[in-house]
């Protein structure tokens, strides 16, 4: 079996996180867009949508609704979900 392996940027991270309806996760600070003006937020989340998109971890439908790969939510999303984690 082959290992998969994952890297996101923090951008795509910080997008990932706002699709699943979290503002952080271990390894990040408990606010990590704090002390950032407005535009400066949106040009992270935007650039780290289109890389996510471009990277086919994340499709947009003609209405704007996402959908994420699915390696990406079993990877991260255990990860961002501690609570929601099973391992065997």
């Amino acid at each position: 079996m082959t290992p998969t392996n994952l890297v996101l940027s923090q951008n795509e991270l910080l997008v990932f996180l706002a699709l699943i309806g979290s503002t952080t996760m271990i390894g990040l600070d408990e606010e990590p867009l704090a002390g950032m003006d407005e535009k400066e937020v949106a040009e992270r989340l935007n650039g780290g949508e289109q890389s996510l998109v471009s990277r086919g971890l994340l499709i947009l439908d003609d209405e704007q609704q996402a959908t994420l790969d699915d390696m990406l939510v079993a990877l991260v999303g255990g990860a961002s979900v501690p609570d929601a984690t099973l391992q065997l």
